[in-house]
């Protein structure tokens, strides 16, 4: 039989029960070294997350930049890894309590957001538009029958009149303009 560690491969005698597991515990031992091989040993302590640390040490104001000596300094907890904080925080069900060296969140930590007064769509300008323009045309058409009535009274009036002298006339032009 043989067993895998994370780099190399045991074989184990199969022989000697005693010094099969003289040779497991020596395994368990060099597994030790690696933390990431957890189903033998649980590893060293692991460091907690710097997000936490910060939180921890600053409080809200590890979360906010500052300006020294006329330069921007950035947050120490950038806000894309503060709002995975948080969002680990809710899925934990440690939101709304911080614990140093725990974690957790405080919600006054929360970014205030912005509140825009809602005003309504802006359509297109015809849409915008349409009232005035439809009083507009009821104006016109108030007067639109006496309107019409004068103009086909110059379209009558604008015509040639059918007597002798218009006729003469006529064929005057006629004459000369074969000429």
């Amino acid at each position: 039989p043989w067993i895998v560690s994370m780099r190399k491969v045991f074989i184990i005698p199969s022989s000697n029960l005693v010094r099969r597991f003289e040779c497991i515990n020596l395994i368990r031992q060099n597994c030790a070294l690696f933390s990431s091989f957890s189903s033998v040993h649980d590893g060293p302590k692991k460091r907690t997350p710097r997000v936490i640390r910060m939180l921890t040490q600053y409080g809200a104001d590890a979360l906010q930049p500052v300006i020294q000596d006329h330069r921007y300094i950035g947050p120490l907890v950038p806000r894309r890894i503060a709002a995975a904080a948080r969002k680990r925080a809710i899925i934990d069900g440690t939101f709304g309590k911080f614990t140093p060296n725990k974690g957790g969140w405080d919600p006054s930590w929360d970014p205030v957001r912005k509140f825009f007064a809602l005003r309504p769509y802006k359509g297109h300008k015809r849409e915008r538009d349409r009232p005035s323009r439809v009083d507009k045309v009821k104006q016109a058409m108030k007067g639109m029958p006496d309107r019409i009535s004068k103009y086909k009274q110059e379209l009558v009036d604008r015509r040639p009149k059918k007597d002798l002298t218009s006729l003469f006339k006529r064929v005057q032009e006629m004459s000369k303009s074969k000429k």
